[in-house]
């Protein structure tokens, strides 16, 4: 099921014209964790003393804005990754990190809760005010990233047909129907 919708997905785009962000290959960069594979709560407290390092982070996106030089600047809450280097949805988080971006880039492909990993290095860190609270986060200049398409979950309980074939089900003497039927009036 999941091959075919990929099959879809990518006849799809190249059709559009357009490359969907999961229909290339994964990089290498963020198959394999870099060496030392420093995490981000290591660096949160002093992102200055870990500048340069190499480091391949993930999470879901949280807000996109440009600073102004044009850079596009990512605020990401982090989650952990498994073996492919995709964020585990639902994980826990060490905090946030900061993705920087000089090339031109579409702020509708970084949308809020699109999940993203990328591998670059520390360039400082930024503060940043969440309600009340003034967190510090790492900043990473970003050379590699790979946007993931979100996971479809097959439910083998949800029904694909309509009432109206099978008639009306009746239990204890109240007409139960569909989910995704009640809203229409028979």
């Amino acid at each position: 099921m999941a091959a075919v919708y990929a099959a879809a997905l990518m006849c799809i785009s190249a059709l559009s014209g357009c490359a969907l962000p999961e229909s290339r290959p994964i990089p290498a960069v963020i198959l394999t964790p870099p060496p030392g594979d420093l995490q981000l709560i290591e660096t949160s407290a002093d992102p200055q003393k870990h500048a340069g390092a190499t480091v391949r982070w993930g999470g879901n996106v949280i807000h996109f804005e440009r600073d102004g030089a044009g850079n596009a600047l990512i605020q990401v809450v982090e989650r952990r990754l498994d073996a492919d280097g995709r964020p585990i949805e639902g994980s826990a988080s060490d905090g946030r990190f900061m993705i920087k971006a000089t090339a031109d880039v579409d702020p509708e492909f970084y949308a809020r809760d699109r999940i993203i990993t990328v591998s670059g290095t520390i360039d400082g860190g930024v503060t940043a005010r969440i309600g009340e609270q003034t967190l510090s986060m790492p900043v990473v200049h970003v050379s590699e990233f790979m946007l993931w398409l979100p996971r479809y979950r097959y439910d083998p309980y949800w029904r694909h047909y309509d009432d109206h074939w099978y008639g009306p089900r009746v239990r204890f003497g109240v007409r139960m129907s569909n989910y995704q039927n009640s809203h229409r009036r028979h």
